[in-house]
């Protein structure tokens, strides 16, 4: 059975800091991650951790951030055309 997503594809961009961030103050961060993201693409992210063919529709930028989501999605064997 193929599975198939609906939805947004986002980019992710993830800072990690020692404490917490104070309001007015200058924070620097250790290391930042960046990943695909939003509900559609992380339903289809699992769905195919499980071994399962997914398809995900939705709309995908044409620029650096799109075909980074999309080139990371296809490493997960997630449909994107």
């Amino acid at each position: 059975m193929k599975i198939a997503s609906f939805g947004n594809s986002t980019f992710d961009n993830t800072v990690y800091c020692d404490g917490f961030i104070v309001e007015d103050e200058r924070n620097s961060f250790d290391f930042a991650t960046m990943t695909p993201g939003g509900p559609a693409s992380n339903a289809a992210s699992v769905i195919a951790k499980f071994g399962n063919p997914v398809d995900l529709y939705g709309r995908m930028g044409n620029d650096a951030y799109g075909s980074f989501v999309r080139k990371m999605l296809n490493e997960e064997n997630i449909n994107t055309q």
